[in-house]
């Protein structure tokens, strides 16, 4: 507990107090909730020292994954900035002046655990679970079928990853 830090990621105060804190600075899910994503990556970027790491992943409901949620959590696409879900726009939130990419990518192949299906209609739960019980399947498939090269994808893939370097301010 006596590691364990809350408070408004927003605040002045926070991110005055934390300024250049971090060797690592990690968030996941969480930039893609608001309207100027490329601001909350800066302030993520000011709590990092220089020469640290700093790795953003988002939940992609594009491809594959927007069918998804459309059926079975619509709820999902509203609550999120779907225009920072494709990689090129992705990309271009961590072009920065003191920021050095060290990987921006897809991640990951179906996943189909992002939609809990508990509180789903009958019908969207049988479906649901028929999903979650090929995922693994699905996964053995692809791992298979793309042996020499990772089967991330705009069509199948569930996530985009950042990986960063801070580098010193000019």
């Amino acid at each position: 507990p006596e590691r364990v830090i809350q408070g408004d990621f927003f605040s002045k105060n926070f991110q005055n107090k934390y300024k250049e804190f971090f060797d690592i600075v990690y968030s996941g899910g969480f930039i893609e909730h608001f309207d100027d994503p490329k601001r909350v990556v800066k302030l993520h970027l000011n709590l990092l020292k220089p020469g640290g790491i700093i790795i953003i992943d988002i939940p992609r409901f594009k491809g594959i994954h927007y069918l998804f949620a459309r059926f079975f959590k619509k709820e999902l696409l509203s609550m999120h900035n779907l225009r920072i879900m494709k990689k090129d726009v992705f990309r271009k939130l961590f072009n920065l002046e003191n920021l050095k990419k060290l990987y921006c990518n897809y991640y990951g192949i179906i996943a189909f655990n992002p939609y809990a299906f508990s509180n789903e209609s009958m019908m969207k739960k049988v479906v649901g679970l028929l999903f979650l019980s090929i995922q693994r399947t699905l996964h053995f498939i692809f791992r298979r079928i793309f042996i020499n090269r990772r089967p991330e994808s705009a069509l199948f893939s569930p996530y985009l990853l950042f990986v960063g370097n801070k580098i010193e301010s000019k």
